[in-house]
């Protein structure tokens, strides 16, 4: 049987944010249907596998991917690309075109198979990056077990807090959502860890939970079970970021039957998030109005989520046939 050998995205002593959850997740996925799997330890000597399985699109991967390629190993990457409106992806396939010109082709275009998480991102694979269509999977993110459980449609109580789920940092936009929510009725729960790389955004939360006791809790670090309490418990899941691809925190609330806010960026117009509240991210007016909508929508409904996409089962059956694909191109036995 062919064996996977995963290499992570990152030293996860750097960081661990959603895409490493998401990378794990899907590795355990893996091993518990049957598929021999290994998470590649680069002082093992003795560690073998037919099928190298990238997590990011990182440079650091380049050497790694090459080595591969040189030795007939199959090569999946599975990247994190930009969600644009139809209207912005041939300015985007232009500058595509200028950076092969300038740079040469991304090093992960080369791979056997490339892996995004929705349609959006496929199109950015095939016509900014030059990939083979043949070469494309859409790969749903998977969501745990967890949230599909103990579904309701129950009406949400509009004084329950906000929740915001994700690591604490710039980009997450959590001090401006603080700021806009304190003029609100409803508490805030932060749900994640703060960035190491930013103490002084770390600092200026911390100044917002100490100037208001009470109004915010920061919890961390909580197994998917605790986490869906905590959405069953909100009256709306706030996604304020700069940028994001597709926020796992959305799919989950979404699932859960709660009211979602999200920034009027690129990742907030996905189809999928239809039937959320939009706002401008830099404006604290903006954010209050998203939130007041929300929380009046106690029944909210998402007609372009196919919530069933990103359970396990899905999940899993689309990256065997991922491995499958490959193994047949570079001749390896599967399974």
């Amino acid at each position: 049987m062919t064996t996977i050998g995963h290499f992570p995205a990152q030293p996860h002593c750097f960081a661990y944010g959603g895409f490493d959850i998401q990378m794990n997740r899907a590795i355990d996925v893996m091993e518990a249907a049957g598929v021999a799997s290994v998470r590649v330890n680069p002082w093992d000597q003795s560690c073998g596998f037919g099928i190298a399985h990238f997590w990011g699109g990182d440079d650091s991967h380049t050497l790694t991917l090459r080595f591969c390629k040189e030795r007939g190993i199959g090569t999946v990457f599975s990247v994190l690309l930009p969600n644009p409106p139809s209207r912005l992806a041939l300015g985007m396939r232009a500058r595509g075109w200028a950076r092969r010109l300038l740079k040469g082709r991304v090093p992960f275009t080369s791979a056997d198979a490339v892996t995004v998480i929705n349609d959006a991102q496929a199109q950015v694979a095939e016509q900014v990056l030059a990939i083979p269509r043949a070469n494309i999977w859409v790969v749903p993110t998977i969501v745990d077990a967890a949230f599909f459980e103990n579904e309701t449609s129950a009406p949400v109580d509009p004084c329950k807090p906000i929740l915001c789920v994700g690591t604490i940092g710039t980009r997450k936009n959590q001090l401006r959502l603080l700021q806009a929510a304190i003029a609100l009725p409803n508490d805030v729960v932060l749900c994640g860890r703060f960035d190491d790389a930013e103490p002084g955004y770390r600092a200026a939360i911390e100044r917002e939970i100490a100037a208001h006791p009470g109004r915010i809790r920061q919890v961390q670090d909580l197994p998917a079970a605790d986490l869906r309490i905590l959405y069953s418990d909100c009256s709306v899941l706030a996604c304020i970021s700069q940028h994001e691809t597709e926020p796992a925190s959305v799919l989950e609330a979404m699932i859960c039957n709660r009211s979602t806010v999200v920034a009027d960026r690129s990742y907030g117009l996905n189809p999928k998030f239809a039937g959320a509240h939009r706002c401008d991210p830099d404006s604290i007016a903006s954010i209050q109005n998203a939130i007041r909508e929300a929380v009046a929508t106690p029944k909210p409904s998402y007609p372009r989520f196919v919530a069933n996409a990103h359970r396990t089962a899905a999940v899993s059956e689309s990256y065997r046939l991922v491995y499958a694909d490959v193994a047949r191109r570079t001749g390896r036995e599967w399974p």
